[in-house]
């Protein structure tokens, strides 16, 4: 861990140099982030720890599509002039016992094309190893630098095609791979914390590092971007924040679609559809009894009177909770799912063990719509809309 401060140090000292932003991915094995002080150095701009994987693989991902991006504007404008950036992966072998790369291979890919075609557009990485054969081949063949510290076992070194640093060497010593330069890591301090106090202070750089947040567990339907949009024929229920880079997605529901809302007990099915009808007041409907009727201000119908209401009635979305519990003794639902009226769409919800076994019933076609919103999701689920999830 230490072997990275020096990074930390020089990028905060270059007050004017185009390194401005460094990005800490730490100890993605171990219990505690040895180098989690550094986030308090001007010019980080995240420091991710190892109990951290969510904002570690928007971390990764955001590198990604910067690198694409920047690719992008120096092919259109013939040169970037973006500040450079560094990524410092503390025991990058960690990676793989956070992220399986069987099952969830997009953390690797992405941190390989960063690795292979980031240093062409400013973006660079420095990566530390427990063990030689932690580096997977595909980064192996393109290594910059290599710093050979003292090792545990003599046949990392042979690995290299060195004799590394003895026992009796101190922190920090390394032998330079390549031309077998010994060298001594320069320290800024006893401690990475203490080494950090002394450039706490330095002023911010021109160009503010991006900073990867957490995907809060609470959004309010105040946040910017949240709604109902209609445009074109086409209605786009803005009521999500997605995880890559936190931006309100939304679910558009085209003419003669319907929304599947499926999730285990307690998983937010009642509270989605609230918030549906939170965002459009004066355009939706309740049909049946239950928690949701109880919670929402819009009109609550019974289902045979529904055709009704309907036809008084424009652009219209029709909310359904716990729909297998609402029967439909006069066929008006099942119509609504086959033949909707322009403008109307059904929001049904249910659960997913339950709607998988509900041949026959009027609901069950809403799934051919193929959209819908997956709450606390298994891996069965994503085949009831036709599109198999991710690990």
């Amino acid at each position: 861990a230490t072997t990275a401060l020096p990074i930390a140090s020089s990028l905060a000292q270059a007050r004017g140099a185009r390194v401005t932003a460094l990005y800490v991915q730490t100890d993605m094995g171990l219990d505690a982030g040895a180098l989690g002080p550094l986030a308090d150095v001007p010019g980080v701009g995240t420091a991710v720890g190892p109990a951290d994987p969510e904002r570690a693989l928007r971390l990764i991902r955001w590198l990604d599509d910067e690198v694409a991006r920047r690719r992008t504007a120096g092919s259109v404008a013939g040169g970037d002039t973006r500040p450079e950036l560094v990524l410092v992966v503390d025991d990058l072998g960690g990676l793989a016992r956070c992220f399986d790369p069987v099952r969830c291979p997009e953390p690797h890919e992405a941190l390989h094309r960063v690795w292979a075609d980031g240093p062409g557009v400013g973006v660079r990485l420095a990566v530390s190893l427990r063990r030689g054969a932690e580096l997977p081949p595909a980064l192996a063949a393109t290594v910059g630098e290599t710093l050979l510290l003292r090792t545990a076992d003599a046949g990392e070194a042979h690995r290299w095609g060195r004799h590394g640093p003895g026992d009796e060497a101190p922190p920090g010593r390394a032998v330079r791979v390549g031309d077998g330069a010994l060298l001594q890591v320069v320290l800024d301090g006893a401690t990475i914390a203490e080494a950090v106090a002394r450039h706490r202070d330095l002023p911010l750089p021109v160009d503010p590092p991006h900073q990867v947040i957490d995907l809060a567990p609470r959004i309010g339907v105040d946040q910017p971007g949240i709604g109902v949009e209609v445009a074109g024929g086409c209605v786009t229920l803005a009521l999500a924040v997605r995880d890559r880079d936190l931006s309100v997605v939304g679910c558009p529901l085209h003419p003669g679609d319907h929304l599947l809302v499926l999730g285990p007990s307690r998983s937010g099915r009642t509270a989605t559809l609230a918030t549906i009808a939170a965002l459009a007041p004066d355009s939706a409907v309740v049909v049946g009894t239950g928690p949701l009727a109880d919670r929402v201000a819009v009109p609550v119908v019974d289902p045979a009177a529904l055709g009704d209401v309907l036809a008084a009635r424009g652009r219209t979305l029709v909310l359904v909770d716990d729909c297998l519990a609402v029967d439909d003794p006069t066929g008006v639902l099942a119509d609504l799912v086959r033949r909707p009226p322009t403008g109307v769409h059904l929001v049904v919800s249910a659960r997913a063990e339950r709607y998988r076994a509900a041949y026959g019933h009027w609901s069950a076609d809403v799934r051919a719509s193929r959209v819908g919103l997956l709450l606390r999701p298994d891996p069965l689920d994503g085949d009831l809309l036709g599109h198999p999830l991710p690990p």
